[in-house]
């Protein structure tokens, strides 16, 4: 019983993650009928599992971390300002029924952070899952791939010919490339630390599909972004050198260079003179606010009506109707929409997060190149949405950080020598 409930945790999870892939990168619809997606039935397969698993196995429905309680105390507070906005403030929907499904749409993300935690019980259901994540990853790069040079006629991915950028499996590609910054230091980190000769080949040409569709978006928020979490995971690296840790910095820096120039002169020649219009041109022809693509000025607005509304925002999900555009900043969407309060409850989940990754790490060192990786990526992901905002991508970070986390809480619990506080 045992066995069987552990495989069902898992192949449900991976259900989810193959409906975001199926839905989000490939357009498959299962019906015309509104709420009734596969995404929809493989989330509410994971709470009946987490639900049926609590009642009848007597599991905890709630096992402690640090993050439940703000991810919790978020969602709450947006739900009433949901509610205050759509009756008392500038409503985004025309029924509350709808302005619900759109509030539940928005944060089914920190919900499935919740689920995942609490279905998962051993470090071998976490590890198959980090596993299946880097084969999304690299599944999801070939349908770019495939998708922005005509070889298979994907809805999602758009190559802009005079540009040479993609959208991407996720039809944006500023939202790609975060995604892709978002686990791209997390394979590489594994691949300079895993002992299989076969595996480590393996996450290197992950890692090369990784950069070239990293180039192929022409994000410079994206770039930016790996650039951060590779230097960060370089960083943590030179903690306590020795001859194996210098030699690994070594290999490490000669595998990311070889990885960058040969993925970059892998590319068209309309991407690579898009990227050196768009990060080199651009910057020396343009002043700060057209090289942004306008998000300054944008950004300069949010700020005007946050400072006008400080407390509690202009109201749930009113960036756009106050402003005419979107935020293209996660930040400073929350900081304008659901105020002090609300941005203050959000950057405390990446706060715990980052909290609750760096002491596991200290704890848990047989697992550190996937605390490493993780972390780097997270950093990565953080300066990513600073230029964009985020939808489908947080579907997998949610995935990814639940299972880090996990990971970690098991590993104090086989610790003998520390006690979870």
């Amino acid at each position: 019983m045992i066995f069987f409930t552990k495989l069902t945790s898992f192949l449900i999870i991976i259900f989810f993650l193959a409906s975001i892939t199926l839905e989000r990168a490939l357009g498959f619809s299962m019906t015309s009928i509104k709420g009734l997606s596969l995404k929809n039935i493989s989330f509410y397969s994971i709470f009946l599992f987490w639900f049926f698993n609590g009642a009848i196995f007597k599991k905890p429905f709630f096992e402690k971390n640090n993050i439940n309680f703000y991810i919790i105390f978020f969602t709450v507070y947006c739900f009433f300002l949901m509610l205050f906005t759509h009756y008392f403030g500038t409503p985004t929907s025309s029924s509350i029924k709808s302005a619900i499904i759109q509030f539940k749409s928005t944060m089914d993300y920190l919900l499935l952070f919740i689920l995942i935690f609490n279905i998962i019980d051993d470090v071998i259901q976490v590890k198959f899952l980090f596993f299946s994540l880097i084969i999304f990853f690299l599944f999801l790069n070939i349908i770019t791939i495939l998708g922005s040079f005509g070889y298979v006629s994907f809805s999602k991915v758009v190559l802009n010919e005079s540009l040479g950028r993609t959208s991407g499996a996720f039809g944006e590609s500023n939202q790609y490339a975060a995604y892709i910054s978002l686990f791209l230091p997390f394979c590489i980190s594994i691949a300079i630390n895993h002992k299989s000769l076969i595996y480590k080949s393996f996450l290197i040409f992950v890692s090369f599909i990784g950069f070239f569709c990293l180039f192929l978006t022409g994000s410079r928020g994206g770039v930016l972004a790996v650039f951060v979490g590779l230097f960060f995971l370089l960083f943590i690296f030179q903690k306590n050198l020795n001859i194996l840790i210098i030699i690994k910095l070594l290999i490490f820096t000669f595998l990311t260079i070889i990885l960058l120039i040969s993925s970059y002169f892998l590319l068209p020649e309309n991407s690579q003179l898009g990227i050196e219009r768009n990060f080199i041109s651009r910057a020396n022809e343009e002043d700060i606010s057209d090289y942004s693509s306008g998000r300054i000025e944008i950004w300069e607005k949010g700020l005007s009506l946050f400072f006008n509304n400080p407390i509690f925002g202009t109201g749930w999900q009113t960036f756009s109707k106050k402003v005419g555009v979107s935020s293209h900043n996660e930040y400073i969407h929350y900081l304008t929409t659901t105020g002090i309060i609300g941005f203050f409850l959000f950057i405390s989940i990446f706060i715990k997060l980052f909290q609750s990754v760096i002491k596991y790490r200290l704890i848990d060192y047989n697992n550190i190149e996937f605390y490493n990786g993780y972390l780097s990526g997270f950093l990565a992901f953080l300066v990513a949405i600073f230029f964009v905002n985020m939808h489908t991508p947080y579907y997998f970070f949610a995935a990814f950080s639940s299972l880090i986390i996990k990971l970690g809480v098991i590993s104090i619990k086989n610790s003998s020598n520390y006690q979870y506080a």
